[in-house]
């Protein structure tokens, strides 16, 4: 009897946290709020990161593995110059003189700029470093900060584990700028709940300075100024409603710089052909894959390779689904996360790789779609889901983080 009582809780809807708990989240002071956040998350970042030390450590030995061979400190850290990191740190140091290298947006690479001009290091690839960690770093606060004052402290907690033990997590300490990103992205939407138009608006501004796919942030903007004001026109005709316009005025200043550097405002959208990424229908990209998984023998390099892309793909997409529908969704409050997420996941689809493998790139894309994470981490209330994703994940993460610093191809 207690076993059919115990299967048939798993079955029921999520219980939220009382509107008198939420209250005294989001009504604390300020400080206080993101110092306790920062408090929280601080260890964890700290754990992950000695995690992270131990395999840039335990990763030289299969590339250096004579026991009479000494190899010099900053292998550590130059083991971490992988695939793109090589491309924003060349522009760092010498600009865009490659049109090629505009498919790299700028913020991310003028940081590292200003990092290493402070000659806080000795190396400009700790400069890429100190920007992408501390950008991580910001967005764990964030992103707990946001989700705790909609959700409550739980799954906030969950929501940044499942985050940063994802498969690909590594690439938010790597030099790349998915943590940047995702940082600006989030404080975003944290302006955007609290209704201060103008600082989502900024924030916007520079996420889509940061990549191209902060654009999308357009959408969830629209909605969430339409929800708060009622959904009625005559409420929403306001000057904050100007705010918006941020968002494609971030794009429009690299569209405007590429065109003074190439004559080629769409120049971030045209070099993408030279990484052999095509545009096509959302499911086309899936399809390859799942026929490449089928025609080689489940343990052929074709095969597992493939999945490591598809299953973070997949999994990403069933977590939305879920979040629409289902014993776990988000409510209507929170549907612009949603609505990012779709929207980006969607995106991600439309340009697979058209030689090599489809969906290359693609577990790391699926790191920006952050409210999978937060339906993850109510789903998570579940014992076996959170356990058994904690194990798969990590064992995921141990092998694609070796396999990268050690140079295979894992973009």
């Amino acid at each position: 009897m207690k076993q059919k009582l115990k299967k048939q809780m798993i079955l029921l809807p999520l219980e939220e946290p009382s509107p008198t708990i939420i209250h005294k989240i989001i009504s604390a002071p300020a400080w206080k709020k993101w110092l306790k956040a920062a408090r929280i998350v601080f260890p964890f970042y700290l754990a992950i990161h000695m995690g992270m030390l131990v395999l840039d450590c335990l990763s030289t030995i299969i590339t250096r593995g004579d026991a009479y061979q000494k190899y010099p400190v900053n292998t550590l850290w130059t083991a971490w110059l992988r695939w793109d990191a090589q491309h924003y740190l060349y522009i760092a140091l010498n600009g865009y003189p490659l049109k090629q290298e505009t498919a790299f947006f700028p913020l991310y690479p003028l940081l590292i700029s200003i990092v290493n001009n402070l000659h806080l290091s000795p190396d400009p690839i700790i400069a890429q470093l100190i920007v992408s960690n501390l950008a991580w770093l910001a967005m764990m606060v964030v992103f707990y900060q946001l989700v705790r004052e909609s959700m409550g402290t739980q799954i906030a907690w969950r929501a940044i584990i499942y985050h940063s033990i994802f498969p690909t997590a590594f690439f938010l300490a790597a030099g790349y700028n998915e943590s940047l990103l995702l940082c600006l992205v989030l404080l975003s939407f944290y302006q955007l709940h609290h209704g201060n138009w103008w600082l989502a608006g900024t924030f916007g501004f520079f996420a889509c300075l940061a990549r191209s796919t902060g654009i999308l942030l357009i959408i969830s903007f629209a909605y969430e100024y339409l929800r708060q004001h009622n959904f009625n026109i005559r409420q929403s005709v306001r000057p904050s409603m100007l705010s918006i316009l941020l968002l494609p005025a971030g794009l429009s200043v690299f569209m405007a710089y590429t065109t003074l550097l190439y004559g080629d405002y769409l120049s971030f959208m045209h070099v993408q052909a030279l990484w052999s990424r095509q545009l096509s229908m959302p499911w086309v990209g899936i399809v390859m894959a799942l026929r490449m998984v089928y025609e080689a023998p489940f343990l052929s390099f074709q095969s597992l390779r493939n999945l490591t892309d598809l299953i973070p793909d997949l999994f990403i997409m069933a977590l939305l689904i879920m979040g629409w529908v289902g014993p776990w969704k988000l409510p209507r409050k929170d549907w612009s996360y949603l609505i990012f997420g779709t929207t980006l996941w969607l995106f991600f689809q439309l340009t697979p790789l058209m030689q090599g493998y489809p969906l290359g790139s693609m577990g790391r894309f699926m790191l920006e779609v952050f409210p999978a994470f937060i339906i993850a981490a109510r789903i998570g209330t579940n014992k076996s889901f959170h356990f058994n994703y904690i194990c798969v994940a990590l064992a995921m993460y141990a092998y694609l983080i070796i396999a990268f610093l050690v140079g295979y191809w894992v973009l």
